[in-house]
C-alpha cells in the first residue's frame, strides 16, 4: 500500500502544478514484467524438469572457445537433481563432469581424478554446503564453480532477490516463442531471504557476493542482471554470468516439467570429502580451465 500512496501523492503534484502524472494503468503495465517473472519462478521452484545448459567461455585474443554443453534435470521443490557437463579433453574429445545435487551436499565426479588429486581408488569430492564458514574460506571456487551450476540457484535467487524486469526479445524454445524479461537481482536481498530458510543457497549466493568484491553489510552495489524467458507460466530459459564462478555465460534451458528425478549417490568407497583436499588444488575440480 506504501507504493500505491506514493504514487497518488505524486500524482496530486504533478496535476496541482499542470504537469502529466503515470496513471494506473500504466503504473500496472511498469510492474507487470516484475510480476510475470516472480509468478514463474514461484511455479518453477515447486516443479521439477529436464535441464539443458550451455556454457560460453570468455572471449581470448579475440575469439570466444565454443560453448560447453551440459544435460540433466532438477527437481526444484526437493533442491535434488544432476548435471553433466561434457567438457574438452586432449585429443579433441570431450570427457563428463558430473555434478549430484542435494539439499545440503553437492558431489562431484570430475572428468579427471588424477588431475584433480584424489586420493587412489576415488572418483567423486563431496562438499558439506551448510557449512558455511570452513567450505567458502577454504574452498570458494569450488561453491562457485559448482553452485554456479544450478538451476535452483539461478531461478531461487531471481524469486528472492529480482528488483526490477523489463520487456525484452522473445526467445524461440521448442514449439513456444517465450516471452523476454531482463531482471535486476539484489544478491544481498537474496541471501537475506536464504538465510531464513536454506543455508546451503545462502552459501551459494554470499560466495556470488564476494566474488562481485562485496560483503552482505557493504554498500558496494551486489545487483546482478539476469535474462529469463517465460512459457505456460513458468521459466523456460535463464541466462547470466555467475559472478566470479569462471564459467562465463550460463544459458539454462528447462522443459517437460513435472518430470520424476532420481538421484543416485555413490557409494562412500569411491568419495573423497573436500575436507580433505588442500585449498590450492580446488579449482582442478571445477570446469574453470575448460571454458575460462
Amino acid at each position: 500500500m506504501g507504493r500505491v500512496r506514493l504514487t497518488c501523492a505524486a500524482a496530486v503534484a504533478l496535476l496541482a502544478g499542470g504537469g502529466w502524472f503515470a496513471t494506473p494503468a500504466s503504473a500496472a503495465a511498469a510492474s507487470q514484467p516484475l510480476s510475470t517473472v516472480l509468478a514463474a519462478g514461484t511455479a518453477t521452484i515447486g516443479s521439477s524438469s529436464v535441464v539443458r545448459m550451455e556454457l560460453q567461455g570468455a572471449r581470448v585474443a579475440g575469439s570466444a572457445p565454443p560453448p560447453i554443453v551440459g544435460t540433466g534435470a532438477f527437481d526444484f521443490a526437493n533442491s535434488r537433481g544432476v548435471i553433466d557437463l561434457q567438457v574438452p579433453a586432449p585429443g579433441g574429445a570431450t570427457a563428463l563432469h558430473r555434478t549430484l545435487f542435494l539439499p545440503t551436499v553437492v558431489y562431484v565426479r570430475p572428468p579427471s581424478p588424477r588431475a584433480s588429486s584424489l586420493p587412489a581408488g576415488k572418483d567423486w569430492i563431496v562438499a558439506t554446503l551448510n557449512q558455511t564458514e570452513s567450505t567458502s574460506t577454504n574452498f570458494p571456487q569450488f561453491v562457485l564453480q559448482e553452485e554456479g551450476l544450478s538451476p535452483l540457484l539461478e531461478i531461487q535467487q531471481l524469486v528472492w532477490g529480482a528488483v526490477s524486469a523489463k520487456t525484452i526479445a522473445p526467445r524461440r524454445i521448442g514449439p513456444d516463442s517465450a516471452p523476454g524479461y531482463q531482471v535486476r537481482v539484489d544478491l544481498r536481498r537474496a541471501a537475506s531471504q536464504a538465510l531464513r530458510t536454506n543455508a546451503a543457497l545462502t552459501l551459494a549466493i554470499q560466495t556470488e557476493i564476494n566474488g562481485l568484491g562485496g560483503t552482505t553489510t557493504a554498500p558496494k552495489s551486489a545487483v546482478i542482471s539476469e535474462k529469463v524467458w517465460v512459457a505456460h507460466g513458468k521459466v523456460a530459459a535463464v541466462q547470466l554470468s555467475p559472478p566470479g564462478a569462471g564459467i562465463g555465460l550460463t544459458t539454462t534451458t528447462l522443459s517437460r516439467y513435472g518430470i520424476r528425478v532420481a538421484i543416485h549417490v555413490p557409494p562412500p568407497s569411491s568419495v573423497t570429502d573436500i575436507a580433505s583436499l588442500t585449498p590450492a588444488g580446488e579449482q582442478e575440480s571445477g570446469p574453470e580451465s575448460d571454458v575460462a
